[in-house]
């Protein structure tokens, strides 16, 4: 601490500290578009302190407009940049409350359809079959299909797979509708299109491409649940 005369006054000068000298720095970053002559003669701030004060004022101003600026961004658009699509996700919960005649969806491997303007129709090729008995769309609505659709493994696992009879056995899983399940290729023993070894990819995939809702989508409490449920399988 120094004290000196000036004027017939004491004058209290305080070493300056490095923090204070990077607060100054931005201080003066901020406010450079005002000239100091300004503020004395149009602000009429003759003391150089009071024009400090000024500054240091304007630049908390700008902080806490840029503080809240990033915190309206985050809340708002961040999770829009990192999932654009985020309004077009589905939980099994969303689905489940579609399961009404004129709001049919289902969700198959991963992605949610909206089946109300084809499950109306009898869709089914093999004589004797009823696709769209009401007993069978009741039970089907809101669920997730994906074991009632086993796609071919010689498709599914291109290059790992060359048996076409290879396929899978499901440890958790028993049909509602016995009917409904869409086996398709060699392992299909009914004759018709199912039978096709591309009827999945081809046929199945591509005529329900335009009632795609988006992607079915599980929070992390849901698949840690799902991990330690002792009940399912593994």
């Amino acid at each position: 601490m120094i004290v000196k005369e000036k004027q017939g006054q004491a004058v209290e000068e305080v070493p300056t500290s490095r923090t204070r000298r990077y607060w100054l720095w931005i201080v003066w970053a901020v406010t450079w578009w005002m000239p100091s002559f300004s503020l004395k003669w149009l602000g009429r701030m003759k003391r150089p302190d009071v024009q400090l004060a000024w500054r240091e004022k304007v630049t908390i101003f700008w902080l806490i407009f840029l503080l809240n600026a990033v915190v309206i961004f985050y809340i708002v658009e961040f999770g829009r940049l990192l999932c654009p699509n985020y309004d077009k996700a589905w939980t099994s919960a969303e689905v489940a409350q579609h399961q009404g005649q004129d709001d049919w969806w289902v969700s198959i491997h991963g992605i949610v359809y909206d089946l109300t303007n084809f499950v109306g129709g009898n869709h089914a090729r093999t004589t004797g079959m009823v696709s769209n008995s009401p007993d069978n769309l009741e039970q089907l609505a809101g669920q997730d299909l994906s074991y009632y659709f086993p796609p071919p493994l010689i498709l599914a696992c291109p290059g790992l797979v060359e048996d076409d009879q290879m396929h899978l056995t499901w440890a958790n899983f028993t049909p509602a509708v016995p009917l409904a399940i869409h086996t398709s290729g060699a392992l299909q023993s009914a004759e018709g299109r199912w039978q096709q070894p591309d009827w999945y990819s081809e046929v199945f995939v591509k005529s329900l491409k335009e009632y795609v809702k988006g992607p079915l989508v599980w929070t992390p409490k849901e698949v840690l649940a799902q991990a330690r449920d002792e009940n399912i399988k593994r």
